[in-house]
C-alpha cells in the first residue's frame, strides 16, 4: 500500500476508534419522564436529587443531614415500601465512630426469610460540599430503582440500604454490618458511589471469587464499562467505599462509580449544577439492571475463583476462568518461540529490542515532559497534555522503528509479559494475553503485515479505553504512562511506516506541552483546594493549612501524623473559643496491664471530639462509648506516627476504655472540631475548601502516669 494511503487509513481508524471512546466515556443519552414504567429515567431521578438531596452540605450529625434522611424516609414510604430506621453507634478499625441513623427500606409483599439483593448508596456529604454526586447521586438511583421494581415480583427479595456517615469512615456500613439480623438475609450487594460527577459509571469492584457476578451481572448491563484491571488495582490501594465492609463480611457484591470531573470531588463544585444527566443515567441503567440479574439470580451460587474480563467498547464484556489465563499466555509464548525458531534470528531479535525500546523511550520522553512542566495532580485544561502525550507516545514507537522485524520478536515480548501479568496481576493480563496470542498465530503462519495490522487493532480497543481514563483516575502524576500505551501499542505496526512520521508528531507533542504550560493550572470553575484550621491549643492561636498563604511560615502542628508533620501558619486572633475537656477518669495498673479510662467533652458542642495518646505500651483494647471497634484488617492502613493512637468521635462527647499491655507514661492530646470558624480567616485565590473544609479545633494536653 502506498506511504500516504497507509497514513490516511491509519488516521482514519484512529478518528473512529477515538470518537467510538468518547462515546463509551460520556455515558447514555438521559431518558425523558415519558420512557416507560419498567425503565430507569434521568429525567425522572433529576427532581429526586434535586428535592430530596439539595444543594446544601449535609455532614453526619448536620441539622440538613436529618433534612435529608425525613426526605428520603417520605420518598420510600409514598412508593408504598416498608421503612425502618437502624439506629448504632458505630466504629471502624480506624477507631473513628459515630451515631448512625440507616434508612431501610423493603417491598411489603417480599418474603422476609429468603436472601435479597441490597441496593446501597450513603446520604450524608463532606462539610465542604453539597455531595449532589458523592453520594446523592446513589440515593436518586435508589429512589428511581425503587419506583421501577415497587411492583416486580421477583425470586429473591430487594432491600434499600440508604446508609449514615460513609464520609466520615464507612461508619453507617459498620453499624449496618454489626446488626447478625441485617448481615444475614444479604445476599448480593449492589453500591452506587461517585468519586467523579461526570462520565460514565464504571463497574470497577466485585467481591472475591467474582465469576459467577460477572456471568450474572456485567453481561446484563445494556452498556457495560468494566474491566478485572480496576478490581486488581483496586485490590491494592487503601481506597474503601461501603462495599469493603460487605466484603470483609463475606458477602457477594458489585460497585458502580464514576470518575469524570474529579477537580469538583468533595468540594463546594460537588454541586447540582455540576451532576451530569448522563451519569445519572448510566448510573441507574447500570444498577437496576444489576438488581434485577440478581433478583432473579441463585444466590446461593459461588464461584472458586475470579474471572479475567473486560468490556469491548462498551458494547459486551468478555469474561473467562482466571485461572486458565496463565495456560492460555504460556502456550502464547511457546508458539511465539516456535515461529522465531522457523524465522531469521537477526530480524526477531530487531523485533525485541524495538518492543522494548520504544516503551522505554516514550516512558522516559513522558516522564520528562511531566517534570517540565511541574504540573499539580489535577488541573484547569488538562486536555493538550493528555493528547500530546499520546502523539509522544505514537512518535516514540515510530522513531525507534527499524526498517525490518519478524513479527515473532514483538510476540515473545508480547507474550512473555502476558505470562508476568499472568502471575502477579491476573485481572490485567488479558491486556497482552489476546493482542500476544494475536502476534504468535501471525508470526506461526508467517503473516507479519497482516499480524501486526490486527493485533494493533486488537490491541487498542483493549488499550485505548485507559488511555482515555487515567488522567481522570490517577492525575498528572500518570501521564506518562499514556505515551508507554501508545507506544506498546503503536509497536506492533511502527515498522510498516517510515520514520519521518515521528517528526510531525514529536512537533504537535511539544505545541501540546507548551500550550498546557502556558496556560492557567487554576480557574474559577476548577480551583484548587486550600481548607484552613483555626488551631487553639492553650498557648497560642493561629490558622494552618497544608497550601502556602500569605504571611505564613513553617511549623509543625500535628506531630501525631505519620506524613510531613509540618504545615503553613500564621497567628490569629484569640477568638476566646472554650477548650476542649479533657478527664482521666481512672488510671490503675495491675498485672502488668495499664486500665485508663478517658473522657472527652466538647463545651462548645463541636460537630467531632478526638483523644490522641502516646506511650511505648502496646495497645490491647479500645472500647469506645461501650463499642469495641471490629479488628484491623489487610486494607488497614496506619496514618499515624510510632507509639501514637488516636480515637475520633462525630459527637460532642467520648467515654473511652483503653488497656495498655505495659505501664509506660502515657502523653493524652484531645481535641474537638468545628466545620465554623472564627472571623478573619485567610484569603483564597482561586482555591475551594475541601473534604472537611474550613474547620476550628482546639487542643488539651495531659500526662497520665
Amino acid at each position: 500500500m502506498p506511504f500516504v494511503k497507509r497514513i490516511l487509513l491509519w488516521l482514519l481508524l484512529g478518528i473512529v476508534l477515538l470518537a467510538v471512546l468518547a462515546r463509551e466515556v460520556q455515558g447514555p443519552a438521559p431518558k425523558s419522564t415519558d420512557a416507560p414504567a419498567a425503565e430507569f429515567s434521568a429525567g425522572r431521578a433529576q427532581p429526586i436529587l434535586r428535592s430530596v438531596i439539595g444543594d446544601i452540605p449535609h455532614p453526619t450529625g448536620s441539622a440538613e443531614h436529618a433534612h435529608v434522611r425525613e426526605r428520603v424516609i417520605a420518598r420510600f414510604r409514598d412508593l408504598g415500601y416498608t421503612v425502618s430506621i437502624q439506629r448504632r453507634f458505630a466504629c471502624n478499625h480506624h477507631f473513628e465512630c459515630a451515631s448512625v441513623q440507616n434508612v431501610l427500606a423493603t417491598r411489603p409483599f417480599d418474603d422476609a426469610t429468603k436472601k435479597a439483593v441490597v441496593l446501597a448508596a450513603h446520604y450524608d456529604s463532606v462539610a465542604a460540599g453539597p455531595g449532589v454526586s458523592d453520594d446523592g447521586m446513589g440515593v436518586a438511583v435508589l429512589l428511581e430503582i425503587a419506583r421501577a421494581m415497587r411492583e416486580e415480583k421477583t425470586p429473591n427479595p430487594v432491600v434499600f440500604l440508604v446508609d449514615d456517615a460513609e464520609e466520615v469512615g464507612l461508619l453507617g456500613a459498620e453499624g449496618w454490618a454489626a446488626d447478625p439480623a441485617l448481615v444475614a438475609r444479604a445476599g448480593a450487594m449492589v453500591n452506587v458511589e461517585n468519586r467523579g460527577t461526570t462520565g460514565a459509571s464504571y463497574l470497577f469492584e466485585t467481591s472475591r471469587n467474582n465469576g459467577w457476578l460477572i456471568a450474572t451481572v456485567a453481561r446484563a448491563l445494556p452498556r457495560p464499562i468494566t474491566t478485572s484491571l480496576f478490581v486488581s488495582i483496586y485490590e491494592l490501594l487503601p481506597n474503601d467505599t461501603d462495599l469493603t465492609v460487605f466484603k470483609r463480611l463475606g458477602l457477594e457484591g458489585v460497585n458502580f462509580a464514576a470518575i469524570g470531573n474529579v477537580n469538583a470531588y468533595h468540594t463546594p463544585n460537588d454541586n447540582q449544577a455540576n451532576a451530569d444527566p448522563r451519569l445519572l443515567q448510566h448510573h441507574g441503567d447500570n444498577a437496576l439492571a444489576a438488581a434485577r440479574a440478581l433478583a432473579n439470580a441463585d444466590l446461593t451460587q459461588r464461584s472458586g475463583g475470579n474471572a479475567v474480563h473486560f468490556d469491548v467498547l462498551g458494547l459486551f464484556v468478555v469474561s473467562w476462568p482466571a485461572g486458565i489465563t496463565i495456560w492460555v499466555a504460556i502456550a502464547g509464548l511457546i508458539l511465539a518461540l516456535f515461529a522465531a525458531s522457523r524465522g531469521e534470528g537477526r530480524a526477531t531479535v530487531a523485533g525485541i529490542a524495538f518492543v522494548l525500546g520504544a516503551i522505554v523511550v516514550a516512558g522516559g520522553l513522558g516522564f520528562l515532559a511531566t517534570a517540565a512542566m511541574r504540573l499539580p495532580n489535577f488541573i484547569a485544561y488538562p486536555n493538550a497534555a493528555i493528547a500530546s502525550m499520546w502523539l509522544l507516545g505514537g512518535a516514540a514507537a515510530f522513531a525507534v522503528a527499524p526498517r525490518k522485524i519478524a513479527i515473532a520478536g514483538p510476540a515473545i515480548v508480547w507474550n512473555v509479559l502476558a505470562v508476568v501479568l499472568a502471575l502477579v496481576l491476573p485481572g490485567g493480563s488479558y491486556l497482552f494475553v489476546v493482542p500476544g496470542l494475536v502476534l504468535a498465530i501471525a508470526a506461526l503462519l508467517k503473516q507479519d503485515e497482516g499480524g501486526a495490522i490486527a493485533a494493533t487493532v486488537v490491541a487498542a480497543i483493549l488499550w485505548f479505553p485507559f488511555g482515555v481514563v487515567l488522567y481522570d483516575a490517577l492525575g498528572a502524576g500518570m501521564l506518562a504512562a499514556v505515551s508507554v500505551i501508545l507506544a506498546l501499542v503503536m509497536s506492533t505496526v511502527a515498522p510498516l511506516f517510515q520514520r519521518r512520521v515521528a517528526i510531525p508528531l514529536f512537533a504537535l507533542a511539544l505545541i501540546g506541552f507548551i500550550t498546557t504550560a502556558t496556560r492557567p493550572v487554576y480557574t474559577p470553575e476548577k480551583p484548587r483546594r486550600v481548607s484552613y484550621t483555626y488551631f487553639d491549643d492553650g498557648a497560642q492561636t493561629f490558622w494552618a493549612s497544608n497550601s502556602k498563604f500569605d504571611g505564613a511560615t513553617q511549623r509543625v502542628v500535628t506531630p501525631w501524623y505519620a506524613g510531613p508533620p509540618q504545615m503553613w501558619t500564621k497567628d490569629a486572633p484569640n477568638a476566646s473559643l472554650p477548650r476542649v475537656e479533657l478527664a482521666v477518669l481512672s488510671d490503675r495498673a495491675e498485672g502488668g496491664k495499664r486500665f485508663l479510662t478517658v473522657q472527652v467533652r466538647s463545651l462548645r458542642g463541636a460537630e467531632r471530639v478526638a483523644l490522641l495518646w502516646k506511650t511505648s505500651a502496646a495497645v490491647e483494647r479500645v472500647t469506645i462509648n461501650g463499642v469495641t471497634p471490629p479488628p484491623r484488617g489487610a486494607r488497614y492502613r496506619n496514618y499515624l506516627g510510632p507509639e501514637w493512637s488516636r480515637v475520633g468521635v462525630r459527637g460532642q462527647e467520648a467515654h473511652i476504655e483503653i488497656v495498655l499491655n505495659g505501664t509506660a507514661p502515657v502523653e493524652l492530646i484531645a481535641s474537638d472540631t468545628s466545620f465554623h470558624v472564627p472571623g478573619g480567616i485567610p484569603a483564597r485565590r482561586l482555591a475551594v475548601p475541601s473534604d472537611e473544609g474550613d474547620t476550628a479545633v482546639t487542643l488539651q494536653t495531659k500526662k497520665a502516669g
